[in-house]
């Protein structure tokens, strides 16, 4: 019994490492995107 619920309690962390990388992946490419937008502007 012990043993399921430490595999299930693996799988759900593992799920949600996967969500914080997602989100912060998209968070990282939009400020990036942001600061190469902003470079543009000012450069012209």
């Amino acid at each position: 019994m012990k043993r399921k619920l430490l595999r299930e309690d693996i799988s759900l962390s593992n799920i949600g490492l996967k969500a914080l990388q997602m989100s912060t992946s998209r968070y990282y490419k939009k400020s990036v995107s942001n600061l190469l937008y902003e470079r543009e502007c000012s450069t012209l």
